[in-house]
């Protein structure tokens, strides 16, 4: 039932890498408007690009697709800041929980450190507007179990 979250948060914080698909059998839910699709950061509309978006990590998903769009993405050791079109609650989740909630166009997470290393294992980035949009963009591992 619902979007599987607290299962991908268990395989996450194990360091594995799991991406996050949104497909149209969301809809199937009684009293949704859901139409589930991934929205694919590409150059270039390509089979090529599409694939190697996928593989990458470089897409989100989103629910209703009715407009709400990520603008600026950017991720390193130190923090992770999210900008969206229009104002929305941009959650932060870690393995630990909910780390951080903000309503506006852009937040930003600072992580803790332990030994000058990120704590979390994972940060991921739930964002949702009034309308019942929500976006799932993909997890940031810091504490890999395999390298790729």
């Amino acid at each position: 039932p619902g979007f599987s979250l607290k299962m991908w948060d268990r395989i996450l914080s194990t360091g594995r890498k799991c991406w996050g698909f949104s497909v149209p059998d969301h809809s199937v839910e009684k009293g949704t408007d859901w139409n589930g699709r991934n929205i694919l950061l590409v150059s270039e509309f390509t089979e090529h690009q599409c694939l190697k978006a996928y593989r990458q990590g470089s897409f989100y998903g989103c629910l209703k697709d009715n407009g709400l769009k990520i603008t600026d993405f950017t991720a390193n050791d130190s923090s992770i800041s999210v900008s969206v079109n229009h104002p929305a609650t941009i959650r932060f989740i870690t393995n630990a929980g909910l780390a951080k909630t903000s309503k506006a166009n852009h937040a930003t997470y600072t992580l803790p450190h332990i030994n000058g290393t990120p704590k979390p294992v994972f940060v991921r980035v739930e964002i949702a507007d009034t309308s019942g949009e929500l976006l799932f963009l993909q997890p940031v591992i810091y504490k890999p179990k395999f390298r790729s």
